[in-house]
């Protein structure tokens, strides 16, 4: 098994019990003595004060809290809040000089692209199903009509009646993330708070040194200036060009990882081109600011596309063209969590367009080594290394540079370990991702600084176009089981057309991918028309207001 994550329909967390520290949530800890929290891309801002007294509270008093929250929301709108975020969204863009004019959250991408993104997808869920007819074998069999239009019906457009539960789940007044609840039937006065609401939200990973010393050690000594990997880029303009530029100390290391990957072959090459007219030169995972990330290999995902970003520690400060977290630090996708049905539990949309290869958020929790997970720790973490998959990865870390000589023996004594992130008791947007066989969110791991599990950040990216109200999914992995998957995508293994879908040419599949997105755009532009018929004229509020019942 390569990655795991849990369904996130029944996580809890535990209550702590006995001495006054063990009260208090592990993060508080680390809030309070810094020293336990040895993770080297902690933020430097300071944590707020609704966020420290929420960290200060044992589960019940954090269940109480939320239930004080719990409000009815009356007449929201859909259309109206969709132009509203997206103004919003422009407004910041404009505001920014780092974005504007490098960046444009609307912009579509050429036919071309669409194609190769809709052909690596095709197979991916080709191979991963089991299906051995070969890439290159071309059939005209039309898409059934059962999956015409098919993800339309997955966007969720939330009634005029919802249950808020939280006005900011992040407590964070920089990012605010509300949380909703939109099953019929419910009313704040009876409602329950799930326990799966009561984890502490977190921006970075946290790396506990009193459990995890071996790998605390070296980021230790990751901070030796021969250990640390960073720029010396330069530039008069508000974003340095260090992508592309054979001076730049990051971006020679990210050509070194581009080594690792796999891209078509000849003969798929050939087919991809000649009988799907396709022109597009072939190229691999790319780490870009602002350019879409393209995933060429239909395959491995995770294991086969690693990244490398400048950071703060660079000259250039990671403000250039060599950082894929530049957006995803300045927060400015407006997300909310959402809930449509028990079973299903909670999911994450966005009331804005969001463009293929698009990076959205990190994926957050704490680092820890395989065998101090428990079981039911197991099934809420994202898998960060492996000692098998990471083989020809340990290689070319260990001869990136002249390391000192500690560092680079503790480098490869964690290299035959297996690390994860665990979000159940600390995490981000990230632990709420509902998995599906037909996901819009890939997960890739992109090293900053230096060389360690700790300096990995699993960044989260977009497949395809991703349309407001459209619920964030990625693969759970082959271990996750598919008995009851509410997917509802056109490739659910437990949907109702399977079988149909399980005789399914490679082709097929690509041309179902296709037919699918251009339904979508259809239908997006289409509400775009509407909206600006019904909302151009009006004022822009700075945030985002839910009509609450006084």
């Amino acid at each position: 098994m390569k990655r795991r994550r849990s369904s996130a329909k029944s996580k809890t967390t535990r209550s702590r019990s006995s001495s006054p520290e063990e009260n208090l949530s592990v993060l508080y800890r680390d809030v309070v003595k810094e020293n336990r929290n040895m993770n080297p891309l902690k933020l430097d801002s300071t944590t707020s004060t609704a966020q420290i007294n929420w960290l200060r509270l044992e589960i019940e008093d954090r269940k109480q809290f939320l239930q004080d929250k719990v409000v009815q929301v009356y007449d929201h709108n859909e259309r109206r809040m969709m132009h509203q975020e997206e103004e919003r969204l422009k407004f910041k863009i404009q505001e920014d000089v780092e974005l504007n004019g490098f960046w444009d959250p609307q912009k579509f991408e050429d036919q071309k692209r669409y194609q190769r993104r809709y052909w690596a997808l095709a197979k991916r869920i080709h191979w991963k199903f089991g299906k051995r007819d070969r890439a290159t074998d071309f059939d005209d069999d039309p898409v059934p009509e059962e999956f015409d239009d098919h993800n339309g019906k997955l966007r969720h457009s939330a009634p005029e009646m919802r249950i808020r539960i939280s006005e900011n789940i992040t407590l964070n007044s920089d990012y605010k993330i509300p949380v909703y609840s939109d099953i019929a039937g419910e009313f704040p006065e009876d409602f329950k708070i799930p326990d799966s609401l009561l984890f502490d939200y977190i921006d970075r990973n946290v790396l506990d040194q009193a459990t995890e010393k071996t790998l605390a050690q070296a980021v230790k000594l990751a901070n030796k200036p021969r250990n640390t990997i960073k720029c010396n880029c330069t530039s008069k303009m508000p974003m340095t060009p260090c992508y592309l530029n054979p001076e730049c100390r990051c971006y020679e290391v990210n050509l070194a990882f581009q080594k690792l990957q796999q891209v078509l072959t000849f003969k798929e090459a050939e087919f991809v081109s000649l009988r799907i007219c396709i022109r597009a030169p072939k190229c691999v995972f790319l780490q870009q600011t602002f350019d879409p990330i393209m995933f060429e290999n239909g395959l491995d995902t995770f294991f086969d596309n690693v990244g490398f970003a400048c950071s703060e520690l660079c000259a250039c400060k990671g403000k250039c063209t060599n950082n894929v977290f530049h957006r995803i630090d300045k927060n400015l996708y407006p997300f909310e969590i959402f809930r449509k049905n028990q079973k299903l539990g909670f999911e994450i949309r966005s009331p804005v367009f969001i463009p293929a290869g698009t990076p959205l958020l990190e994926f957050t929790g704490a680092i820890v080594e395989d065998s101090r997970l428990s079981d039911d720790v197991k099934d809420y973490s994202m898998q960060l290394t492996s000692a098998i998959d990471d083989e020809n990865l340990t290689e070319v870390l260990l001869n990136l540079q002249a390391w000192t000589n500690d560092f680079k023996e503790i480098i490869k004594k964690l290299s035959h370990r297996k690390f994860h992130v665990d979000c159940k008791h600390q995490g981000n947007l990230g632990r709420v991702l509902c998995h599906s066989c037909s996901p819009n969110v890939e997960v890739v791991r992109i090293f900053q600084k230096s060389v360690t599990p700790a300096h990995i950040r699993l960044l989260l990216v977009t497949l395809i176009d991703v349309y407001p109200g459209t619920s964030l999914t990625i693969d759970y992995g082959p271990s996750y089981f598919l008995g009851n998957c509410q997917c509802g995508t056109f490739a659910c293994r437990s949907g109702p057309n399977y079988k149909k879908f399980e005789k399914m040419s490679y082709t097929t599949i690509f041309r179902c991918y296709a037919l699918i997105a251009k339904h979508d755009e259809d239908d997006y532009l289409m509400d775009r028309k509407i909206i600006k018929e019904l909302y151009a004229d009006e004022p822009i509020a700075e945030c985002r207001f839910d009509c609450i019942n006084p």
